[in-house]
């Protein structure tokens, strides 16, 4: 039922139009009492030029907003009406019984010739505004559309006024209308109604209400037409009867241009303003809501994150195996939670010490999962049986099982490991060790202050499967009884002061130099103190990590 509550109100348009023209008759002689030949005119008049005023609203509504809406249909609809309006009002100066306009008027013909020439220009002009796309694009200024009407207008006034004998009679004084301006009545009414039918076409498309309105007022202007063609007297109830019905045509024309130019525009602006303070007052609850949920989403990252700091702290050696021989200190400082590099040191068998020193790519989780990686890695290889006997792994055995362990895995292809592993034997005081593209030597500390650089090179541990023949080389050096090695990453002479200058490897044997009787536990007391000392109220860039062992006997 609401889906065709429009198409019913045409229905009851028509209804309502026949009706009124079927009883039109009755009011013929009361009208004719009440209304005199010269309060006619007034009559006449005033809906003549009302409607005039209409017309010429209705095309500056269309030719003022087409810089906004584009609407070709409304301007071409404007520029038919302003046509209209001007030989309407011709109509109207010439309407018998009015004064002289331009010439003497002494019959109904000229009045009625203005009339249905401003009847087929807008019957014609509304089936063609009813085709026209609202969209269409053209290059013609607008103002085209308001010199032509001026044009035309003034060339049908002289045809009219000074030319009277090529147009054939629309009116004689006695008859009544002639054959010729019945059938162009007819013309004019098949044109409405041609109109109604593409406009009900396009709102089956469309569903635009004003589409319906307009069909409706056509339907009014159809009723109108015929009125003027049953009229035998110009100051009837049938000529009156057309005059009101057409000044309803225009009245609801404007409304139509009105709604779709001025009204609908400002309606969707409203309508996108309530939107705009709806959202505007639900902003601080919206906020508040999202920062709710970004401190959940960041308090389970930090979480995670303390989880994975657990988990890496849990790799690092609780206890170091200190002997008479060889005494350990180490130090670890994260820049983040989670850092990247990682140490260790433990005891493989009764004579000898294994210990590693590096750093992951990244830090955070991945970093710590790495770590994992590294540890039980590591804890699988440093051990190897042979023949039924344990023997101990070479430094290089132990990084190139690590490399080919690694390429096996799921780790993606920018991750790498380079690290440092060594074996000390308790015995003969040899360090064996082996780099994995650790990028700091060790540094040898001798009871004389003499500080030495350990000849570190390797291919570090990353993603490259089709390398199946890497090898990893293997170097010893003989310690003496009370020389220190300190094992560090690149985060402790790379440290930064808040001027960008480097703690540097130069300063760090400087320390080692000036402070070679310290013992383990003084002497990374002291490198720690100085590197936090030098870089100041700044943070760390990089992890922090170093550790000494001293050779004692």
């Amino acid at each position: 039922m609401k889906k065709n509550r429009h198409y019913y109100m045409l229905l009851v348009t028509a209804i309502s139009m026949i009706l009124l023209l079927t009883c039109a008759p009755f009011f013929h002689e009361p009208l004719v009492k009440l209304l005199s030949v010269v309060s006619y005119i007034t009559w006449h008049s005033i809906f003549e030029f009302s409607s005039i005023i209409i017309s010429i609203c209705i095309f500056c509504v269309a030719y003022y907003s087409f810089e906004q809406n584009r609407n070709f249909r409304n301007l071409f609809l404007g520029s038919m009406l302003l046509l209209m309006a001007f030989i309407d009002f011709f109509h109207t100066m010439t309407y018998k019984g009015m004064p002289v306009f331009l010439v003497p008027i002494t019959t109904s013909n000229t009045a009625t010739t203005f009339w249905i020439i401003a009847r087929l220009i807008g019957g014609f002009g509304l089936l063609a505004a009813s085709i026209i796309p609202t969209g269409l694009k053209f290059r013609l200024n607008k103002v085209f559309f308001f010199i032509l009407p001026v044009v035309i207008s003034l060339l049908i006034l002289n045809l009219v006024i000074y030319h009277p004998g090529v147009l054939p009679l629309m009116y004689i004084e006695k008859e009544g209308l002639t054959d010729t301006k019945i059938l162009l009545e007819a013309v004019v009414i098949l044109s409405y109604l041609f109109a109604v039918l593409f406009l009900i076409r396009e709102y089956r498309e469309s569903r635009d209400r004003t589409l319906m309105l307009l069909s409706a007022a056509l339907i009014i202007g159809i009723f109108s037409e015929l009125s003027f063609t049953l009229y035998v007297d110009v100051y009837g109830v049938y000529n009156f009867l057309g005059h009101l019905l057409k000044f309803t045509l225009y009245f609801i024309i404007f409304r139509v241009t009105f709604i779709q130019n001025i009204k609908r525009p400002y309606l969707d602006l409203s309508i996108a303003k309530d939107e705009i303070k709806n959202y505007a007052d639900n902003l601080d609850r919206i906020v508040e809501q999202r920062t709710e949920q970004i401190k959940q989403i960041n308090q389970k990252l930090l979480d995670d994150l303390e989880y994975a700091r657990d988990i890496q702290l849990s790799m690092l050696p609780k206890k170091l195996p200190n002997s008479q021989n060889a005494v350990f200190e180490a130090c670890y400082f994260p820049a983040d939670r989670v850092g990247g590099d990682f140490y260790n040191i433990f005891k493989i068998n009764e004579t000898k010490i294994g210990m590693y020193i590096g750093d992951v790519s990244g830090h955070g989780v991945s970093a710590a999962m790495l770590t994992v990686f590294l540890n039980q890695s590591v804890k699988a290889k440093k051990d190897n049986a042979h023949g039924g006997a344990k023997e101990v792994l070479l430094p290089s055995e132990v990084l190139k099982n690590l490399f080919l362990d690694f390429n096996e895995t799921e780790f993606k292809s920018e991750v790498y490991i380079v690290m440092l592993y060594g074996i000390y034997d308790l015995e003969t005081r040899d360090f064996t060790f082996s780099s994995a593209g650790l990028n700091v030597p060790p540094l040898i500390l001798n009871a004389s202050g003499e500080v030495s650089e350990l000849s570190i090179k390797g291919f570090p541990i990353c993603k490259f499967p089709n390398i199946q023949n890497v090898e990893y080389h293997d170097s010893t050096v003989k310690l003496k009884n009370g020389d220190k090695i300190l094992f560090y990453t690149d985060g402790l002479t790379d440290a930064e002061n808040t001027q960008k200058n480097q703690y540097s490897d130069s300063r760090l044997k400087g320390q080692l130099q000036k402070n070679k009787s310290l013992s383990t536990s003084q002497l990374t007391k002291l490198i720690s103190d100085d590197v936090f000392r030098f870089i100041g109220c700044g943070k760390p860039q990089d992890d922090i990590t170093f550790f000494v062992m001293e050779v004692k006997r």
